[in-house]
C-alpha cells in the first residue's frame, strides 16, 4: 500500500476524501491509490462512453474516484439545452480514475502525513491577483433577470453563481492542509489528477448509495457565524424562523423528492431532520435530509439520469431554471456544483455537491465557484454579500500578513513624500490579495498624524489588513552623517516569490538578516536571488555607478519598485540589467534608496556572507 506522506510529495495521480468533521470514531477517510485507468469525457458522445467504461471498472472490481463537472447535467435531462456561454475555463464534463486500492485511514494517520512532509511553506502560501469573473454592477443586473422571471412564472428560485480567479502561490496539498485546519467538513477532498488539481472543503451530500438505500442533504440557508455564543444563538433562532430561508429550503426539498420519485420504490421517499442547521468555522447553513428506497438493478447512470446536477445548486424547476442559468451565467461552471465523489465494486457509491471547490492546473491559475439560492424576496445586495461570504473561508488565506507603505512626513510644512504613489501601490497591493481598501479611512487618520506632529521630519508607517482596518505609527527621522557599511547576506530570496514584489509583513528572511547585521555595526544587508544575482536590499533598493553610468537589477531579480526608486530613475539617466556580486566589489559607487532615507551612499564590506561575530 502507498504511503499518504509520500504521495503528498509526488506527481502521481491519487484521492484523498476525508472527513474531518465528524467525531474521530464516526469519519470515514479513504485514500485510492496505483491508477489502472483514466476517464475523461469533454463531451456528450465522450461522456456516454465514459460512463459505460466506469461501469466496466467497477465489475473488474476497481475503486473509481473522480468528478463531474456541473455542464455533464445538460446532458442527463429530457431537454436538450445549448450551452451558451463557454468564454472561461473549460474543465472536463467527467474525470475518473479507476484505482486497484482504496485505504481507510483514521484521523491521526492523515494527520501525521500532512505533519511528517515538507510541503510549500506555510509562511509563503497565499492567493493572489483575486477578481471576481463579473462587476457587482452587472450581477445586480443579473439579479433583476432573475426577478422578472420568477414573476412570469418561469421558475421560482434560481441559484445564481459567480466566480473567483486567483493564482496560487503554493501548492494544492499545502493549501489541503491549510483550510482543512480551519475549515472542518465531513466531504474534504484532495484530488490529484493529470487533467486538474482540485481541493474541496464541501459540507454537502449530494448522493449516498448502501445498498437498496438512496440518501440526499441538500444545503439551502446561510448566515454569517456570530462573535459570540449569545450572537450566534440569536441567528440560529432566526434562521429557524425566517420565512425567506425556510422558502428557499423547502423549495429544494421538493424538488429532490420528486427527483427520488423517478427512481425509489413508490411511497419509500421520506424527508428526515427537516431545516436542521449545521455550523462551520465562518457560517451556518441550513440541511435537510431526504431519503428513499431504489428501485431494483438501477445502473449508475440512470441514479444519474434521474438526479444530476443536484437541485440544491439549479433551483425549481430544475430544467426551465437550468435554462436561465445558461443564459445569465458568464461561463461553465466546472466542477464547482457538479460531483465529488467514488463508485465502489459492489456499485454503491457517495458523492458530495463541489461547493467551496478549488480548481488548479499546471501554472497554479485556480478559480472557485460562489452562489445563492435567488428568490423573488432576495435582497440583491445581500446575495451578492452572502457569496463573498462563502468565500471567506478561501480569502481569510491572506489574512496572516498584511500590507506595509512607509514614507516621510515633514512636520513643518504639513506634507506627506510621494504619498499620492505610495496609496496607488496600497491599493494595487490590496487588490491584488483581496484586501478590502478605504482611502478615506486611511486620509482620516493621517490627518490626526497632522494634527498631532507641529515640528520634526517622521517615518510614517502605515499597515493594512485583510479586513480593511488600518494601523498607523510613526518615528522621529534624525541626522545620521555616519560611513553606513553594508554586507552581503548568504542567504537567497526566492523571485519568483509575490512577495518579493509587495511591501508586506511576510519578510522575516529580511528582518532577521537586517538585525544580524545591525548588531555588527552594518546599515543594511545585500540579498541575490536563487540565480546569484543581486535583488535588493532588506530595507531599500540598490543602485551601483561605473564611470558616469547608473545600473540597477531589474524588477525580475525579485524586488520591491520602490516609489522612491521610480522617482530616482526620473531624475537620472539609469540602465536596468542584471547586477552580480562581482559587480558590486568592481563598482565605483553604491547607492540603496527608499522613501524615508531618499538616496544614501554604502560602502560594501570586502567580506562576503555573514560577519564571524555573528
Amino acid at each position: 500500500m502507498e504511503n499518504l506522506s509520500q504521495l503528498l510529495t509526488s506527481s502521481d495521480s491519487y484521492a484523498l476524501l476525508e472527513d474531518s468533521k465528524s467525531s474521530p470514531a464516526d469519519s470515514k477517510n479513504l485514500l485510492f491509490t496505483q491508477p489502472q485507468r483514466e476517464i475523461i469525457a469533454n463531451n456528450h458522445d465522450e461522456l456516454a462512453d465514459a460512463l459505460d467504461q466506469i461501469e466496466t471498472c467497477r465489475k473488474q472490481g476497481l475503486y473509481l474516484c473522480g468528478y463531474l463537472s456541473y455542464e455533464a447535467g445538460y446532458h442527463f435531462i429530457d431537454k436538450e439545452i445549448k450551452r451558451e456561454n463557454l468564454n472561461g475555463t473549460q474543465q472536463p464534463l467527467l474525470s475518473f480514475i479507476a484505482f486497484q486500492n482504496m485505504q481507510k485511514l483514521d484521523r491521526k494517520e492523515i494527520e501525521d502525513a500532512f505533519n511528517s512532509v515538507s510541503l510549500f511553506p506555510e509562511s509563503q502560501l497565499c492567493l493572489h491577483d483575486l477578481k471576481l469573473n463579473t462587476s457587482k454592477k452587472n450581477y445586480l443586473k443579473s439579479i433583476v433577470k432573475i426577478k422578472k422571471y420568477i414573476e412570469s412564472g418561469d421558475t421560482y428560485q434560481i441559484n445564481y453563481t459567480i466566480k473567483y480567479k486567483f493564482k496560487l502561490q503554493g501548492n494544492t496539498a499545502a493549501l489541503y492542509k491549510s483550510l482543512r485546519q480551519t475549515q472542518p467538513v465531513e466531504f474534504g477532498a484532495l484530488l490529484n489528477f493529470p487533467d486538474s488539481k482540485i481541493v474541496s472543503l464541501s459540507p454537502e451530500l449530494f448522493i449516498k448509495k448502501k445498498a437498496d438505500t438512496i440518501t440526499s442533504k441538500p444545503m439551502k440557508g446561510t448566515a454569517k457565524r456570530g462573535l459570540d455564543k449569545k450572537q450566534d444563538q440569536e441567528i440560529l433562532r432566526f434562521l429557524k424562523s425566517d420565512p425567506k430561508t425556510l422558502s428557499e429550503n423547502v423549495m429544494i426539498v421538493d424538488l429532490i423528492r420528486n427527483d427520488f420519485g423517478r427512481i425509489c420504490e413508490i411511497g419509500s421517499v421520506r424527508v428526515n431532520n427537516l431545516f436542521q442547521i449545521q455550523t462551520f468555522k465562518t457560517i451556518h447553513q441550513m440541511i435537510s435530509t431526504v431519503k428513499g428506497t431504489l428501485k431494483k438493478h438501477l445502473s449508475f447512470k440512470q441514479i444519474l439520469d434521474a438526479l444530476f446536477p443536484c437541485g440544491s445548486i439549479t433551483g425549481a424547476p430544475k430544467i426551465r431554471t437550468m435554462e436561465i442559468i445558461n443564459e445569465l451565467e458568464t461561463e461553465p461552471r466546472g466542477i464547482y456544483t457538479g460531483a465529488i465523489g467514488y463508485l465502489l465494486p459492489d456499485n454503491d457509491f457517495y458523492f458530495n455537491v463541489p461547493i467551496r471547490t478549488i480548481s488548479c492546473n499546471e501554472r497554479n491559475n485556480c478559480e472557485m465557484g460562489i452562489g445563492s439560492g435567488i428568490i423573488y424576496e432576495s435582497d440583491a445586495n445581500d446575495e451578492f454579500a452572502e457569496c463573498l461570504l462563502k468565500a471567506d473561508f478561501l480569502t481569510r488565506l491572506n489574512q496572516d500578513f498584511y500590507l506595509i507603505e512607509s514614507f516621510k512626513y515633514n512636520a513643518n510644512k504639513k506634507g506627506f513624500s510621494n504619498l499620492k504613489q505610495h496609496l496607488e501601490r496600497l491599493q494595487q497591493s490590496s487588490q491584488c490579495f483581496g484586501f478590502k481598501y478605504s482611502e478615506d479611512n486611511i486620509e482620516t487618520q493621517l490627518t490626526k498624524i497632522k494634527q498631532s506632529l507641529k515640528s520634526g521630519i517622521y517615518k510614517i508607517r502605515l499597515s493594512a489588513f485583510n479586513d480593511g482596518k488600518i494601523e498607523i505609527s510613526h518615528s522621529e527621522i534624525l541626522d545620521d552623517n555616519s560611513p553606513k557599511k553594508i554586507h552581503i547576506s548568504t542567504k537567497k530570496i526566492d523571485s519568483s516569490s509575490i512577495f518579493q514584489y509587495h511591501k508586506t509583513s511576510r519578510r522575516e528572511l529580511y528582518n532577521a538578516e537586517f538585525d544580524l547585521g545591525h548588531e555588527s555595526g552594518f546599515y543594511d544587508v545585500i540579498f541575490l536571488n536563487e540565480r546569484n544575482e543581486v535583488a535588493e536590499a532588506s530595507r531599500h533598493n540598490l543602485f551601483i555607478k561605473k564611470g558616469d553610468t547608473l545600473y540597477t537589477p531589474p524588477l525580475t531579480a525579485g524586488i520591491l519598485n520602490g516609489i522612491y526608486r521610480q522617482k530616482f530613475m526620473q531624475q537620472h539617466d539609469v540602465i536596468e540589467t542584471v547586477i552580480h556580486k562581482d559587480d558590486l566589489f568592481n563598482c565605483d559607487q553604491i547607492i540603496l534608496t527608499n522613501s524615508v532615507r531618499g538616496s544614501v551612499l554604502v560602502e560594501l564590506s570586502q567580506t562576503y556572507g555573514t560577519p564571524p561575530t555573528y
